[in-house]
């Protein structure tokens, strides 16, 4: 199953993005349920892997954080939010990493962008203003799956944050 580990946003965040996508005339918009922060792709695990993963997520002792949106621009062919790299923030994304390189897990070893992916083969050309900010009070690992012919992420196991 693919698997990837991040969170998702607030349902205001996600009314927000939505009224700014209804502005897009071209590409693939993210629907509202799938709009969340990658933290570390997993790729593909198995049974054992996903077991694997909920006890490694278990060690984590972070408190939570707050995200800060930025701008509305261009990667590649999607349009997104880039987020402020916080030095918690990043330091999450790193501790993931490294966790999971650890364990012997196969993940990219590109530096961490935090974004929101808004939309896909997207060919306009967008850059505004998207401040937001929002506490990060849990980790979740997602699955990214197929029901009724939808892509759904749905949580699979998540750890609270402490305050």
């Amino acid at each position: 199953m693919r698997m990837f580990i991040g969170f998702p946003l607030t349902e205001d965040i996600k009314k927000e993005i939505c009224l700014f996508q209804d502005k897009l005339t071209t590409g693939r918009k993210t629907a509202p349920g799938l709009l969340h922060v990658t933290l570390l792709f997993l790729g593909e695990l198995d049974h054992n892997q996903i077991k694997l993963a909920k006890q490694i997520l278990n060690t984590i002792k972070l408190h939570s954080f707050s995200i800060r949106g930025m701008n509305i621009t261009k990667l590649r062919d999607m349009v997104i939010i880039e987020l402020a790299k916080s030095k918690e923030l990043m330091d999450c994304a790193l501790l993931l990493q490294n966790l999971f390189l650890e364990n012997n897990f196969q993940v990219e070893k590109r530096p961490f962008y935090p974004h929101v992916t808004v939309s896909r083969n997207n060919h306009e050309a967008v850059s505004e203003p998207f401040p937001f900010t929002q506490t990060v009070d849990r980790i979740c690992l997602f699955s990214s799956q197929y029901q009724n012919n939808q892509l759904v992420y749905p949580i699979t196991y998540q750890i609270p944050l402490k305050k």
